[in-house]
């Protein structure tokens, strides 16, 4: 790890996190937040695949990836529960009537 941190320092690269933020991953805590759930959640989501965890180190950290265009429509527990699910950004627009 020594020998990287060196070659990293040495030519001014950046870390896989920093790359990662750059491209707008978010971290457990911001995905929890911007759709108002639990980190638990968060970690669901990724399971049943609406979200992609791309890892940072060997300690399995990592950032979450929604894919592009879409967002998360929030499910619900209970009697009749629905799950969480992915839908177009497009499919909420206003001017549809959907909001």
């Amino acid at each position: 790890m020594k020998k990287i941190a060196f070659i990293r320092d040495a030519y001014k690269l950046s870390s896989r996190h920093e790359r990662l933020r750059r491209r707008g991953l978010l971290t457990t805590r911001e995905i929890a937040e911007r759709f108002d759930v639990s980190e638990t959640a968060v970690h669901h989501w990724g399971r049943e695949g609406l979200i992609r965890k791309c890892y940072t180190d060997s300690l399995n950290r990592g950032l979450w990836e929604i894919p592009p265009g879409q967002t998360i429509l929030k499910g619900c527990g209970g009697r009749g529960a629905r799950p969480a699910r992915l839908v177009s950004i497009t499919a909420l627009l206003p001017e549809q009537g959907v909001v």
